[in-house]
């Protein structure tokens, strides 16, 4: 098996770059210990785990499968029997395993906070942000020896930020590894300011009518940190320009922006005004992190978009979930959305 040896005056970034290049072989750290680490599968939703946040404020989620308590603290215990340990002792045995981590592994990550007590991987986090994460399962330990075993899961644009900001997504070995991780983009048709009384108040039959006068000529791939404008052009689909994102959308900061305006105020708001930004999305897929960092402006994009009809589902999404589905109507010049089904917890 090809190993990869890293000594204490290696430079941070040659080593993770190059041991990036190596995922899913062991790295040799010090002579001594073996990392291992690959893209893995989510841990189960009921599985134990705590909240990571680095300097930077970027979240990470760390799961313990086991840990080597007689050959680390010569301590008979199995990390299964922690689980069961009360709170107190638990929760102060995996911080002394995350802090011998923390000093152990070849980069500064002194920094990075363990949130505890931990928690069902489900309650970690809201759904839509654990959708986001890419999951690495990583083996550390002393050669011969019982390791250390864990899942790490992590936005890949936050990664860096856990390794002492190594600018790791100019890295060539990085760039191969995103070819494996995976992120969810929606196609939206087009955006609409809505007050909360409207959203609420949606039901079957209701129309709803888009501001989308280019229906079929236009669409907006929608990404965790970017959004990409895209045009029908007779080659295929073209990506117009690129937005920026840090999960919020112009709509979204303008609705924030007018709240915050009126803030002082707030004795006198009528709630049911206030607006919240919806979308309409035509679907939701996964697509590889390095096919979307390939599209830029001017280029053609390799995009398969549902042709837009009567027949064709549209989902109403609102604070991050999808509230209602219906079907595009004509009328006059107009495009509108007859709502179909609504959210009543039978999901869409």
């Amino acid at each position: 098996m090809t190993s990869l040896n890293y000594q204490s005056k290696t430079d941070p970034l040659a080593y993770w770059n190059a041991a990036l290049s190596y995922a899913e072989q062991d790295i040799t750290v010090e002579s001594t210990h073996t990392l291992n680490f690959q893209v893995s599968d989510a841990p189960s939703s009921f599985a134990q785990g705590s909240v990571l946040r680095s300097a930077s404020g970027a979240t990470a989620l760390l799961v313990l499968e086991d840990f080597p308590f007689a050959a680390q603290l010569n301590v008979p215990l199995a990390y299964a029997d922690v689980l069961e340990l009360e709170d107190g002792l638990r929760n102060a045995l995996v911080e002394g395993i995350v802090s011998n981590l923390r000093n152990e592994l070849p980069a500064d990550f002194r920094k990075i906070q363990s949130e505890l007590p931990l928690q069902p991987v489900s309650a970690l986090l809201p759904a839509r942000e654990l959708e986001q994460l890419s999951w690495f399962a990583v083996r550390y330990g002393e050669i011969g020896g019982a390791p250390v075993l864990a899942k790490v899961g992590v936005r890949p644009d936050a990664l860096s930020s856990f390794l002492g900001d190594l600018p790791l997504t100019a890295q060539p070995a990085w760039r191969a590894v995103r070819e494996q991780l995976n992120t969810s983009i929606c196609l939206t048709l087009c955006e609409a300011p809505l007050s909360t009384a409207e959203v609420s108040s949606l039901r079957i039959g209701d129309l709803v009518v888009l501001d989308a006068p280019a229906l079929g000529q236009r669409i907006t791939v929608d990404g965790p940190l970017s959004r990409h404008h895209l045009v029908l052009v007779e080659q295929g689909w073209g990506c117009e320009r690129i937005e920026s994102v840090n999960g919020m959308s112009e709509l979204t900061e303008e609705a924030n922006a007018e709240q915050a305006s009126v803030a002082e105020e707030i004795g006198s708001i009528d709630l049911s005004q206030m607006t919240v930004p919806v979308r309409f999305e035509v679907d939701e897929r996964e697509i590889s992190i390095a096919e979307l960092e390939s599209w830029v402006a001017g280029s053609l994009v390799n995009i398969d978009v549902p042709a837009l009809n009567e027949e064709t589902p549209v989902y109403v999404r609102a604070a991050g979930k999808r509230i209602a589905k219906g079907h595009l109507v004509q009328i006059d010049e107009r495009v509108a959305l007859r709502i179909s089904k609504t959210d009543r917890g039978t999901g869409l």
